[in-house]
């Protein structure tokens, strides 16, 4: 049977093949990639007799699921991944002027979120994401959202 009886015999349309089919589906609907984010943010706390200020880093590999929306240069995205929280050497000085010596906190940590980003062009948009990391082994368990803005470009 040749190809033109074969699209005769199929109404004209031809078949595509179920496995090859398959696969695409699946690379287009599930795009899993591997990022590594990380986010600085100084801090400063005045109590009534000292003052803390330190860095916050956190450093997390996420495992990310985006979602292109149809017809437009929209992307949703879904985000999970562990890492670290860093506390870079915490200052603490008193109303009599003592600061005692500081060291590096490091505790692991787990973090969730959303994004959404809009592309202008192929190469540039913007990118809007909420996050909540939780960190572990610390004294006072305490999660902490981030609400992040920011300008992508691909190459």
């Amino acid at each position: 049977m040749n190809n033109k009886s074969a699209e005769a015999v199929s109404g004209g349309k031809k078949k595509h093949h179920p496995i090859r089919t398959f696969f695409i589906v699946l690379i287009s609907l599930v795009i899993l990639l591997l990022f590594v984010v990380a986010a600085w943010t100084p801090l400063k706390c005045e109590a009534g007799t000292y003052v803390v200020e330190t860095n916050l880093c956190t450093a997390n590999l996420m495992l990310v699921h985006k979602i292109r929306l149809p017809k437009t240069r929209t992307l949703l995205e879904v985000h999970l991944g562990c890492g670290g929280m860093f506390f870079l050497f915490p200052t603490y000085t008193y109303a009599t002027g003592y600061s005692p010596q500081s060291y590096l906190w490091v505790y692991p940590e787990a973090t969730a979120g959303f994004a959404v980003q809009v592309y202008f062009t192929r190469h540039l948009g913007i990118d809007i994401s909420l996050d909540a990391s939780y960190p572990f082994f610390i004294e006072v368990i305490f999660p902490v959202a981030q609400l992040t803005a920011g300008l992508e470009c691909h190459f």
